[in-house]
C-alpha cells in the first residue's frame, strides 16, 4: 500500500509540473495583450474564397475572365482570361498566398531572383525591376507563351502567363488592384 501511495504522489507531482510548464510556454501565435490589433490578412490565415475571387478583375486588356479556380489546400487561385472566343489566345493569372505553414513561395522567388537561371534552349529569363517590383519573366518564343511573376507584400506571389509579350503582360497587371490584398 505504501508503494502505491508513493507512485501516486510521484505521478501527481509530475502531472502538476507538466501543467505548470504548459502554462508558462507561449506559442508562436500568442500575441501580447498590448500588441496592436491586426486584420485577418496579416495573421497566419490565408485568404478565404471571397478574398481570393475579389483579386481577379473582370477584364485584363481585351481579355475577359472566364473562370476562377481555387485550390484552398495550397492557397492557390487561377483566373483564366479569353480574348473573344479564341481559346488559343488566353491569359492565366495566378495568385498564391504564402501565409500558410510550410510555404516557401517567397523564399523560392527570392532565390530564383538571386541565381543565374538557365532556361530551356530557345527561352530566356529576364530579371528586372518594374515600377518598384522585382519581376522574373520567362520568354518562350518557340511555344508562343510568356510569363511574368512578382511578389507582393512579402506574402503573395502573382504570375501572369499568356501569348502577349512580357511588357504587355506587365501592363495588364493592375497594380492598383493589388491593394485588395492589403
Amino acid at each position: 500500500m505504501k508503494i502505491i501511495t508513493i507512485v501516486c504522489l510521484v505521478f501527481l507531482t509530475l502531472l502538476s509540473g507538466c501543467k505548470e510548464d504548459a502554462k508558462n510556454q507561449t506559442s508562436i501565435t500568442d500575441v501580447p495583450s498590448n500588441a496592436p490589433k491586426s486584420d485577418s490578412k496579416t495573421t497566419n490565415d490565408v485568404l478565404n474564397k471571397q478574398q481570393f475571387q475579389a483579386f481577379f478583375p473582370k477584364q485584363l486588356g481585351g481579355y475577359e475572365l472566364r473562370d476562377v479556380s481555387i485550390l484552398a489546400s495550397n492557397a492557390i487561385t487561377t483566373g483564366t482570361y479569353i480574348k473573344g472566343n479564341d481559346y488559343n489566345r488566353s491569359l492565366v493569372l495566378i495568385l498564391q498566398d504564402g501565409n500558410r505553414k510550410g510555404s516557401g513561395i517567397i523564399k523560392n522567388f527570392d532565390m530564383s531572383y538571386a541565381q543565374d537561371l538557365k532556361p530551356a534552349p530557345g527561352s530566356e529569363y529576364i530579371k528586372k525591376e518594374r515600377d518598384g517590383y522585382r519581376t522574373i519573366a520567362l520568354v518562350q518564343p518557340q511555344i508562343g507563351r510568356n510569363l511574368i511573376e512578382l511578389t507582393y507584400k512579402n506574402r503573395f506571389r502573382i504570375s501572369l502567363e499568356g501569348v502577349e509579350d512580357v511588357d504587355t503582360l506587365w501592363r495588364y497587371l493592375d497594380k492598383e488592384n493589388f491593394a485588395i490584398l492589403d
